[in-house]
């Protein structure tokens, strides 16, 4: 439609393109694991490291318990890489997000800042997804167990039975950290909104960030989930519409909470938010029959995983003070 994606071929191996975005990337992730006043809140003295892997094939990121209280962060060049050029497809193909951008081969400013947007709002979530597994007590229960840290939070795994008691375990892990993860992505989204919604959309209406910050995640949860299945990787994870339904419980819960945020009431903010899936699913061609199963699914879904999560009883394995 619009973006020149002969620009991104060219600009793909350039080694000041890669500076800027691990630059920027550690700079938004040393935020949170070099923060006093977290670091605070361990129970133990703790030290977390982040990395971009350079050298993996794989498309992944994870969360590495390295010894007693070190832990890594580690996300994978491919990932960044696949988010890099999938943003720029989102933002080319599908015109629901970001309305106001001109899919214009004259506008390519503001669709690379469209598509740049795309991606950080995506390694940001990954990121405090991975943290989430550490500060949540995941890496140490595995530990526990003896069992490979390395492998076990990848986007990409050898193929497994889905219905046993572990694997059980670990999508409820998954969703968990997706919980925690998405609170503190809409955490940094409240500060910042202000300041991106003036220099992005020209004036400051909270609805259009919300909208279209929603429906980000909605492209990014479905691209995880199909690279998994082109993969023939072991289902750890949630379903798209379990992570999307536990994102919009964030959000709303964020917007209620929250300071940062202009005073919306619950049921303006749901329609706000609802605003985002619909114009997804409209997209994707689904109807309301499939919305309202799914809709359905996904709340017996997470009320499964709550359950399993109570009888794993990871509180000893938390790593901030109660």
């Amino acid at each position: 439609m619009g973006i020149d994606f002969s620009l991104f071929h060219s600009n793909q191996l350039s080694v000041e393109t890669w500076k800027d975005i691990f630059k920027n990337v550690q700079e938004n992730v040393s935020v949170y694991i070099d923060n006093e006043e977290i670091n605070k809140k361990y129970k133990n003295d703790t030290s977390i490291v982040f990395k971009i892997d350079d050298l993996s094939d794989k498309v992944n990121a994870s969360a590495i318990i390295i010894n007693e209280f070190c832990y890594e962060i580690r996300i994978g060049r491919r990932l960044i890489q696949l988010l890099r050029e999938y943003s720029w497809k989102v933002i080319d193909q599908h015109p629901a997000p970001f309305q106001h951008v001109k899919r214009d081969k004259d506008n390519q400013e503001e669709l690379h800042n469209a598509a740049d947007a795309l991606l950080y709002f995506w390694i940001d979530y990954i990121l405090f997804h991975e943290w989430s597994h550490i500060i949540l007590g995941h890496c140490d229960h595995i530990a526990s167990k003896n069992e490979s840290l390395f492998e076990e939070f990848q986007y990409e795994e050898n193929n497994a039975d889905t219905n046993n008691d572990r694997d059980i375990e670990r999508i409820s892990m998954e969703y968990e950290a997706d919980k925690f993860g998405s609170r503190f992505a809409i955490g940094r989204l409240s500060v910042i909104w202000e300041k991106w919604a003036d220099s992005f959309y020209g004036k400051r209406d909270v609805s259009l960030v919300l909208v279209d910050y929603l429906l980000s995640f909605h492209y990014l949860f479905d691209l995880l989930e199909n690279t998994a299945n082109e993969n023939k990787a072991r289902k750890t994870h949630p379903d798209p519409m379990d992570r999307v339904f536990v994102f919009k419980t964030s959000l709303l819960e964020q917007i209620e909470g929250s300071d940062s945020f202009p005073t919306i009431n619950e049921d303006t903010a749901n329609v706000i938010l609802s605003l985002a899936s619909i114009a997804y699913w409209n997209e994707s061609g689904k109807d309301n029959e499939w919305i309202l199963e799914s809709n359905n699914k996904a709340f017996e879904n997470i009320n499964g995983y709550v359950e399993c999560l109570d009888e794993m009883e990871l509180e000893s394995f938390r790593l901030m003070k109660a």
